[in-house]
C-alpha cells in the first residue's frame, strides 16, 4: 500500500471503500456479505490476516458469500495516528 506520508513501524491505514477493486491478482479475500444499494453493491470481505474491509463497486458481477477473490488498491492509504486515531 502506498502511503500519503512516510511511516515507520506498525501503523493503521485508512482506505475508502471505493479505493478497493476486484482483480485477477492482489490481496486474497473471502466474501462475507453483499448488499445491493441501487446504483452500487457493497461487499464486506475478510482478508487472510482476519481484517474485515468494505468494498463498493458499480460492477454488475454478483459474488456469493464464501467466494474467494483478489483485491487491488487504487490510490494511497492515509496513515492514522496510533495515539489519537485521527488522520495524520
Amino acid at each position: 500500500v502506498r502511503l500519503t506520508r512516510p511511516a515507520q513501524g506498525p501503523v493503521m491505514v485508512s482506505l475508502r471503500p471505493e479505493q478497493l477493486a476486484f482483480g485477477t491478482q492482489g490481496t486474497p479475500a473471502t466474501v462475507l456479505s453483499r448488499e445491493f444499494g441501487g446504483r452500487d453493491t457493497r461487499y464486506v470481505l475478510r482478508l487472510a490476516g482476519g481484517q474485515d474491509v468494505a468494498l463498493h463497486t458499480l460492477a454488475p458481477q454478483t459474488l456469493p458469500e464464501g467466494a474467494q477473490v483478489f483485491l487491488s488498491l487504487r490510490g494511497e492509504g492515509h496513515v492514522v495516528g496510533q495515539d489519537t486515531g485521527r488522520l495524520a
